[in-house]
């Protein structure tokens, strides 16, 4: 055994080969990972960091899977899947929380507001783990996560290094967070009165159940709202509300969802991407871009 397998052998991390990345992504597509893991603490992760750096091997980090599309071919390299302490929520002195990066956003709004804590009912419905929709400054028109954000931990060079948020820039879709390993968020909520700020939470979760394909197999908002214009508008406006390729279908429901009908492929979403851009470019000359995260061997 070399010097890097025996490392991970000994913070107890294993490496498991061929697992269907479609069992971990909302849209329930995905060929193999060539290799996956479970990290379950920092320790675990600088092991795999270094076992990564020695073999030359690509390493991916998956959250939820709620903004992936995965190519049929699957992913080179290691995916690695955040657990155990980067799962954990504590709740610190005054209105403050520290999130893992793993924390599903839902279950952080709902126990936050179980110690009224608000000022975040507007993320209730949105998919996907905390670090996921840090990097990519998650959210609705309401409220994007940046805005709560103090502090964020991140992993250099072995070291968890934390950044406040005046050394941090969110914008629309973007953060100056891509590219670094983040491992835990500190938030700055505001008291409020709890049944206030359940009925918020409710409210949010009724105006997405009314709105959006929710309980079907989709990956969230395929493409970012362009300059002054609705991306779902413009798909609707250009005529594509329920296309269908293969078993992918724009939803009936909010023209910016696509949803796996059952048994739909990542060729399938890439093609009926492809053709929305196409149309919307020749219809409106408006240019869409994806804000999902297109992975493996396809060609974005």
């Amino acid at each position: 055994m070399n010097r890097s397998m025996k490392e991970l052998a000994d913070v107890g991390l294993n490496l498991i080969a061929g697992e269907p990345m479609s069992q971990h992504t909302t849209l329930g597509i995905g060929g193999p990972a060539e290799w996956y893991a479970e990290v379950f603490s920092v320790p675990q992760l600088v092991s795999l960091l270094n076992y990564t750096q020695e073999k030359n091997k690509p390493l991916f980090f998956l959250g939820a899977g709620s903004n992936l599309l995965v190519s049929d071919s699957g992913i080179p390299g290691i995916v690695a899947r955040m657990r155990g302490e980067f799962e954990v929520l504590s709740f610190l002195q005054g209105d403050r929380v520290r999130a893992g990066s793993s924390v599903f956003l839902p279950n952080l709004v709902k126990q936050c507001a179980d110690r009224s804590l608000g000022g975040i009912e507007a993320l209730a419905g949105v998919p996907g783990t905390v670090g996921g929709a840090l990097v990519m400054n998650a959210g609705t028109r309401e409220l994007e996560i940046g805005a709560v954000v103090q502090s964020v931990e991140v992993l250099r060079d072995g070291n968890l290094e934390i950044l406040n948020k005046e050394n941090l820039r969110f914008g629309y879709r973007s953060s100056s967070l891509a590219g670094s390993i983040l491992c835990f968020a500190t938030l700055e909520l505001k008291t409020g009165n709890k049944e206030d700020i359940l009925r918020a939470i409710q409210k949010f979760l009724a105006h997405r159940l009314k709105t959006q394909p929710v309980g079907s197999q989709n990956v969230g908002s395929v493409f970012r709202n362009p300059k002054g214009h609705f991306a779902g508008e413009l798909i609707e406006k250009a005529g594509l509300k329920g296309r269908r390729i293969g078993n992918a279908l724009v939803s009936p429901k909010h023209a910016n969802f696509i949803v796996n009908c059952g048994g739909a492929t990542a060729r399938d979403v890439q093609s009926l991407i492809s053709e929305i851009q196409r149309t919307v470019q020749e219809k409106f000359g408006v240019a869409l871009e994806p804000e999902i995260k297109i992975v493996g061997f396809l060609n974005p």
